[in-house]
């Protein structure tokens, strides 16, 4: 779990929270541990399993944004209006977070297009659902008329029996991947385009 969104509604759109998570809050520049990340350079999937860039007890414990865990991360806070344009300063922070739930896409995906029974726990997590949903709406709309954009295609799911590959499942992206991806490519921006302010926070 690399990332937490938060977001909450503003006069004219909605102000944005992105959480990554902060490994460098662990592994000491030049150590032996950053030189091992350094080398992958990135966690490889594979059919049924990974291997991940940094050592399982960090990417899996320490550095995975687990619900009611504290854990440091890299937040970035951005300003969206109603037609998904970026307005202001990027303001990123240094920061210990507390993820309130872990979600799955389906079931978020289910919830938001009424088929299911599930709700989420509290108005709070409800109401965020609904504004992610709306956000991601406007910044895809945004960026079919600014920007590239690739054409959608599913993800693929290996399902194996010792080992071997007895088949293999298309999984469409709906709505809740395109809000975790709207808010990854909005940070992403925010990163190269929009003015940045930093904050400290310990």
């Amino acid at each position: 779990m690399d990332d937490a969104i938060s977001i909450s509604s503003t006069a004219n759109g909605w102000q944005l929270l992105i959480a990554v998570a902060d490994p460098d809050a662990y592994i000491a520049a030049d150590s032996a541990l950053d030189q091992l990340a350094k080398a992958r350079a990135f966690t490889t999937y594979l059919p049924g399993r990974n291997v991940p860039m940094l050592p399982r007890q960090l990417a899996d414990e320490l550095c995975s944004l687990h619900p009611e865990q504290q854990r440091p991360a890299l937040c970035t806070r951005l300003t969206i209006d109603l037609e998904g344009n970026l307005h202001g300063e990027a303001e990123f922070t240094l920061a210990w977070i507390c993820s309130k739930a872990r979600f799955s896409y389906n079931q978020v995906s289910d919830y938001l297009e009424q088929k299911t029974q599930w709700q989420p726990d509290t108005e709070v997590m409800a109401t965020q659902l609904n504004q992610l949903a709306a956000m991601a709406k406007a910044r895809q709309q945004w960026r079919q008329q600014h920007a590239i954009v690739f054409q959608d295609k599913p993800d693929y799911r290996f399902e194996l029996d010792n080992g071997k590959v007895v088949a293999i499942h298309a999984e469409h992206r709906r709505i809740a991947n395109q809000m975790v991806e709207e808010a990854i490519i909005a940070a992403n921006l925010a990163c190269v385009i929009l003015p940045q302010t930093w904050f400290w926070t310990v």
